[in-house]
């Protein structure tokens, strides 16, 4: 009797635990990106809420040609940040599909190993015959014997049962993926179409402004406008940086000024000379200028890196300026970052000598993609060259 009871039960658990190590916990996947994409929407959504706040403040009608240009400007900053949110949403959602693919996957060589070891199993019971378990209790006569092969059988039934409700439990998360695979697919190919809308907008908006850049370019009168109305808008960044300097605290535990380190500092970014500091005559407008910095012409996304440890009192939108950041670094020393496409600090941050700040871009510039870098002292304009190593030609 023991040898039956024993010879079903080994083959009924050889059965049932086949591919056991497959129920093991699966390793860790690589950490996925979707709440990193997620920080990184949140924080266009709060830029595109500044942005979009400045453009609500202007005049449609002014007859101001900065600000004209500026509303445009800041037109193109807005679609430039739904389209890049629609971009942010694209990649999520293609990691998102990846991910559930990723674990359909895994599901999937459990469902297979779980099938297996139910035909298996439905294999061993068929060579016993219809009586099945049943078996047991006719080879038995004794009391003693029957209620162990009662246990027995009831240790096995467990065991079934539970196997079958595993592979159901595995196929219905199967389904759950496929459907859940089919929502991401089309908000994919919805995100996909609106990213191509926004795209179509931001070009023509690009066209507009150009046309108009053209129109004031060839009259005289209102070139004269604009450069007088520019100067206006450096005189009020003169101010506002004025008023930062003077209302920040000093929180920066710098072991030497960066007085110690001019002439010895790093550019900001690699590119070629556009504008040198000083005055110069614009070809565009055939006029004298005042540059307060140097402009480089480089390509869009290009890292900018902060020339010294510092704080950054000023990283928003400012007018021609663009995307402009603004770092203190005691001392009545500042450095300007403007024209940048992507922010990557915020108000309050302290940054580290060479560390990325932004990326070059467009944003408020009638050069192209540029970066235009300043160094105050005591909001007085002073000739880069004369802080920053000398370049190689």
């Amino acid at each position: 009797m023991v040898r039956s009871i024993a010879s079903f039960l080994l083959i009924g658990f050889w059965a049932t635990s086949f591919g056991v190590a497959a129920d093991q916990p699966r390793p860790k996947v690589e950490p996925n990106r979707v709440g990193e994409i997620e920080t990184r929407i949140r924080g266009v959504d709060d830029n595109l809420s500044r942005l979009q706040s400045q453009l609500g403040s202007m005049r449609r009608d002014s007859s101001n040609l900065a600000e004209e240009i500026t509303r445009l400007e800041l037109e193109r900053a807005v679609l430039s940040g739904k389209v890049e949110r629609f971009e942010l949403e694209l990649e999520q959602t293609d990691q998102q599909i990846a991910n559930t693919r990723q674990a359909r996957t895994g599901l999937e060589e459990k469902a297979a190993e779980q099938k297996q070891r139910i035909h298996l199993r439905l294999r061993q019971l068929y060579k016993r015959g219809n009586l099945g378990y049943a078996q047991l209790f006719l080879k038995e006569s004794r009391r003693e014997e029957l209620i162990t092969a009662y246990h027995y059988a009831k240790i096995l039934t467990e065991r079934d049962n539970r196997l079958l409700t595993e592979y159901l439990e595995t196929q219905r998360r199967l389904a759950d993926m496929e459907t859940q695979l089919e929502t991401f697919q089309t908000q994919a190919l919805s995100t996909k179409t609106q990213l191509d809308e926004e795209r179509r907008e931001l070009e023509r908006l690009l066209r507009k402004r150009n046309t108009r850049l053209k129109e004031i370019r060839r009259q005289s009168n209102q070139k004269k406008r604009l450069l007088s109305e520019l100067e206006l808008e450096k005189e009020e960044l003169q101010l506002m940086v004025r008023r930062l300097t003077e209302s920040e605290t000093d929180p920066m535990k710098l072991r030497l000024p960066i007085s110690r380190y001019k002439g010895r500092l790093d550019w900001p970014a690699r590119g070629s000379t556009l504008r040198r500091f000083g005055v110069y005559i614009d070809p565009d407008y055939n006029t004298k200028r005042r540059q307060n910095g140097v402009t480089l012409r480089m390509d869009k996304g290009t890292p900018v890196k902060a020339i010294y440890s510092g704080k950054v009192i000023y990283a928003d939108w400012f007018k021609n300026y663009g995307n402009l950041v603004i770092l203190d670094h005691r001392d009545r020393i500042t450095s300007f970052y403007a024209h940048c496409d992507r922010l990557l600090v915020s108000k309050g941050d302290v940054v580290e000598r060479g560390q990325v700040i932004a990326e070059s871009g467009d944003t408020g510039s009638l050069d192209g993609p540029v970066l235009h870098f300043e160094i105050r002292n005591q909001t007085k304009p002073e000739n880069p060259k004369e802080w920053l190593v000398r370049r190689r030609r």
